[in-house]
């Protein structure tokens, strides 16, 4: 009897052992399938997302919460994601006016300005972005070469110059021309406009002390044998010819004595 306690304790033990293992088995099957339930609900939630449908056993790719992550199927299936690099930065940049006079004064200051609109994806920092003298590159025929930026400027916005510019000492026809830069980089963008600059003689406008003929070359006044004459600097010289007159005579005004 004492033998048959035993076995029946000995059964009772290994059966309730038995049921601890098929309940923990429970267990874990009840989780992997709950997991799975919810990846299967995850994939469907994010299927409706998806703007490209899927095949069955093609790969295919579809953007979802994120607008440049992909997500790459296979057989209906997960099988990766890929983040593409963040687009490329470029400087650019458009004209869009000037204010600079056509004929200027040898050695004379006169106050300018040119507008540059940011049509780039960068903005332009101060110190670092400039606008400089172009046709040729880099001339200072305006006494600089380069005028900063002052403030940031972001895409999509203008910039506007204004600075002063002495005009060449020599009189002669000049370029205005300007293009954005940036320090390390050059130029880059539009043109502004060439303006053709035609630059005078300080002296222009004024007649000589003594210019009868009026083309800004003195002449020269003498007398002779009891009578004033001029010799006119635009006309050949001759006694007895339209060039020798009268003091007083026509052509010679009272105030050019």
């Amino acid at each position: 009897m004492s033998r048959n306690r035993s076995r029946r304790a000995q059964s009772t033990i290994a059966r309730q052992t038995r049921q601890r293992k098929v309940l923990a088995i429970a267990i874990v099957l009840t989780t992997i399938a709950a997991g799975a339930t919810w990846r299967s609900l995850l994939f469907a939630q994010n299927n409706r997302r998806t703007s490209t449908p899927r095949q069955e056993g093609s790969i295919t790719t579809a953007t979802l919460d994120s607008p440049s992550r992909e997500y790459i199927y296979a057989g209906g299936r997960l099988i990766a994601t890929d983040e593409p690099p963040a687009p490329a930065t470029q400087d650019n940049a458009q004209f869009v006016s000037q204010s600079v006079p056509s004929t200027m004064t040898a050695g004379q200051t006169y106050s300018v300005s040119v507008t540059m609109s940011n049509n780039g994806t960068t903005t332009w920092a101060a110190g670092t972005y400039y606008l400089g003298s172009q046709n040729p590159p880099g001339n200072t025929t305006w006494g600089l070469s380069r005028i900063n930026v002052v403030s940031p400027t972001a895409p999509g916005s203008p910039a506007t110059f204004a600075f002063n510019v002495v005009a060449p000492s020599f009189p002669s026809t000049y370029n205005f021309q300007w293009q954005m830069a940036k320090d390390g980089s050059g130029s880059f963008g539009g043109f502004s406009t060439n303006v053709s600059v035609t630059v005078n003689s300080s002296s222009s406008g004024r007649k000589a002390a003594f210019d009868v003929d009026g083309d800004g070359t003195s002449d020269v006044g003498f007398y002779r044998a009891g009578t004033w004459g001029v010799l006119k600097s635009s006309q050949a010289f001759a006694l007895g010819s339209a060039q020798y007159f009268s003091w007083g005579g026509a052509g010679i005004q009272s105030d050019h004595c």
